[in-house]
């Protein structure tokens, strides 16, 4: 028989969005890292509209790397900042 301690932490981001202008016709990422126990969940939006892994392809694509959440959209058809 063996124990475990497990210890919760509030989220919180170790590296926010950085703002930045997009070309048109250009591919672009957006990446934060966030960390927590339990591990939280990142959830992005356009407007008010909630991104899907299931519903992004061609247009963009929703990623994860153990902390790292990423945002990569393909060939924006218009001039944008975030």
């Amino acid at each position: 028989m063996s124990a475990e301690l497990v210890t919760e932490s509030s989220p919180r981001f170790i590296s926010a969005l950085k703002s930045q202008k997009v070309v048109k016709d250009v591919d672009a990422q957006l990446s934060c890292t966030v960390s927590g126990n339990p591990e939280p969940e990142v959830t992005w939006y356009k407007g008010d509209k909630q991104l899907t892994k299931i519903l992004g392809l061609p247009k963009y694509k929703l990623l994860k790397d153990d902390m790292v959440h990423t945002l990569r959209l393909y060939r924006l058809k218009d001039y944008l900042y975030f």
